[in-house]
């Protein structure tokens, strides 16, 4: 059997230094390195484009695995009322007219409300961010990644940067930094992958049984969001 690793076109190659080992581990780790070597499930390679440095896990029982350090780290951060950092064009204000107390007044910013505001803010938000592989957003949520925490941070300067360039805020409160694991829509990213929240979980748990149409549709959304 035969198993593939599939790499977008796009993405670039990554290769990192050696991590220094104490001396009694580096030891074990040589000896299982050879024996790899001897049994074919590793091969000598000179110039390659792509590295992962060694991680040495100490079994209960005394001897070495070796694993490549292929995690994830994750920098969470949320953008401060994200539609009104959106100016409304002057043609587009008058759509966006608000009838109150003290007046009438036009919205200079984007706001709840406008169906076409999600879109809009979404839209604008890939199109900051698109020269980023290393970033996701959704809306007002942005996800910035890499491959141990030099590389994270470097990733993190620079969006950093470019969001200040474009004079783009954060809420403080809500960022969660150099995170093994965040949750996004539901979902909990981290090493293992993709899977459902707990939280998510147990919604879905305790959601009572649909007598109608309707809630059966409520439910469906649930399960499929």
């Amino acid at each position: 059997m035969e198993a593939t690793i599939h790499v977008p076109p796009n993405v670039q190659a990554r290769f990192y230094s050696v991590r220094l080992l104490p001396y009694a581990i580096k030891v074990k780790v040589e000896q299982e390195l050879n024996r790899f070597q001897k049994a074919g499930v590793i091969t000598s390679v000179e110039f390659p484009d792509w590295a992962a440095p060694v991680v040495p896990v100490v079994k209960s029982n005394g001897s070495l695995r070796i694993c490549g350090d292929y995690t994830v780290i994750v920098n969470a951060l949320d953008l401060t009322h994200a539609y009104q950092q959106l100016h409304l064009s002057l043609k587009s204000q008058k759509y966006a007219t608000i009838n109150t107390s003290k007046g009438i007044f036009y919205y200079e910013r984007l706001r709840f409300g406008i169906s076409l505001a999600p879109g809009i803010c979404q839209c604008t938000t890939e199109t900051l961010l698109k020269n980023f592989l290393v970033v996701v957003a959704y809306i007002d949520d942005l996800l910035v990644t890499g491959s141990n925490k030099e590389q994270h941070l470097q990733n993190f300067d620079r969006v950093m940067t470019h969001l200040k360039y474009a004079a783009a805020t954060l809420k403080r409160s809500k960022n969660v930094f150099l995170t093994p694991s965040v949750e996004c829509l539901g979902q909990v990213i981290d090493n293992n992958g993709l899977h459902p929240s707990q939280e998510k979980v147990c919604a879905i748990q305790e959601a009572p049984e649909p007598t109608n149409v309707s809630e059966l549709k409520s439910v469906l959304g649930l399960i499929n969001t």
